[in-house]
């Protein structure tokens, strides 16, 4: 790869650029490429479903005044070796935007169809845009900067994003060229939060302009950095056991799970009977709620993974006894058991509505544990009851014929 691409520069292509940790790129060549990712939280550690949302990035002239006394730019930097040039702006240069960069706006997509890791501290997903340059067309050696501007195709709030203390969707890029054989050549970017319309020195770029190598996690140290865009999740599990005989035990009981927010298509739904296997297929039904059905037998779970923390909603967990069988039924809810319901056939026992409201939550966790309490006509008990009810009269007249007998004895005495 390297040979690859020594061997390009050689020939006088066109080099790939990146903006890399410290906001810099000392590569040049016309494409540049940074970065866009969203850090993706939750503390079960779940893979999740990326948001819907897409991120348009466009650059502009940033403006730089070249009306001084002297007729020379405004603004200069410096580097840490005391080398200093000025900043230009293309457009007071008489130069068209176009010219340089001829395609100015780029767009990078995340979609629910992509399902990324998640931790508790947050994992990011990213994605990179990339801007090509017509490097020669600059009109001549010197800084050039652009205004770099994020807008998006939805508010970030109505798909469960939330951005982090200090964010802003501008920032400010630094081209470099140089003369080259047959005119001028991009050498170096940099890309930085705050144009403080002030010279820029190697000792105050970084700490006062954040620079960084994207709309991410920011340059290697990260304590200057704020463009950092976060989607927080969490999940809910619904569980099963049944203490009965055999046929009990292995007998699918109907759940109906129901969130309070039209979440459907923004998480993941898995149902086990205990052997990691599955025990139904859920449907999901999308109206101002979202509606899950499912089956589970003894020791099956229904796990639902990826509700946004944003969507603060209720949990709905209701189970039907669909046997013959009669179960006293007592979910625990996150480790605090409801009170117990004796179920008979079709009989259905729900939770007190759990509400989830708060960002980063831990796993909600509903137990449903069924116990048999009574059998039914055609129950267990109607099976032996006939054998019991013999033993019964059986001991009775055991116990008359043996005081019958000691009457006699008693009278022949």
């Amino acid at each position: 790869l390297v040979l690859a691409v020594v061997m390009v520069m050689a020939m006088g292509t066109t080099a790939f650029a990146a903006i890399g940790d410290g906001g810099t790129d000392t590569t040049g060549g016309n494409d540049l490429t940074f970065t866009k990712s969203i850090l993706m939280k939750n503390k079960n550690a779940s893979s999740v479903r990326e948001p819907n949302i897409q991120y348009t990035y466009t650059i502009t002239d940033a403006g730089i005044s070249t009306d001084t006394s002297d007729g020379d730019p405004a603004y200069t930097v410096t580097d840490s070796s005391g080398n200093t040039a000025y900043v230009y702006s293309v457009v007071s240069e008489g130069v068209a935007l176009t010219t340089v960069l001829p395609t100015s706006a780029v767009t990078v997509t995340f979609a629910d169809t992509n399902s990324v890791s998640t931790s508790e501290a947050g994992v990011e997903t990213s994605k990179n845009v990339t801007f090509t340059f017509a490097g020669s067309a600059f009109p001549h050696p010197g800084i050039y900067r652009f205004l770099v501007t994020e807008t998006t195709n939805v508010t970030k709030e109505s798909v469960g994003i939330i951005e982090n203390t200090g964010y802003s969707n501008t920032m400010y890029l630094d081209v470099y060229v140089k003369g080259a054989d047959g005119g001028n050549a991009i050498y170096g970017y940099v890309l930085f939060e705050t144009n403080q319309n002030t010279n820029i020195t190697s000792a105050n770029a970084l700490s006062e302009h954040n620079k960084s190598n994207g709309w991410c996690n920011g340059d290697a140290a990260g304590a200057n950095y704020q463009n950092q865009d976060i989607y927080e999740t969490y999940d809910v599990e619904v569980t099963k056991t049944v203490n009965s005989d055999t046929t009990g035990k292995n007998n699918q009981f109907p759940f109906v799970v129901t969130l309070g927010t039209n979440v459907a298509n923004k998480i993941d739904v898995a149902v086990t009977n205990g052997s990691l296997t599955t025990a139904a297929t859920p449907t999901l039904s999308t109206t101002d709620s979202t509606v899950i059905n499912a089956t589970m037998k003894d020791g099956g779970s229904l796990t639902i993974t990826g509700i946004p923390a944003y969507a603060a909603t209720t949990v709905d967990a209701v189970e039907t006894n669909n046997t013959y069988d009669v179960y006293t039924a007592t979910p625990t809810v996150n480790g605090t058991a409801e009170t117990a319901t004796v179920l008979q056939r079709n009989d259905t026992k729900a939770i007190s509505q759990l509400s989830v409201a708060a960002k980063n939550l831990e796993k909600q966790t509903v137990a449903y544990a069924n116990v048999m309490t009574q059998i039914s006509p055609t129950g267990v008990v109607l099976r032996i009851a006939p054998y019991a009810i013999m033993l019964g009269a059986g001991v009775a007249l055991f116990i008359v014929l043996v005081a019958k007998r000691r009457k006699q004895n008693d009278d022949e005495a």
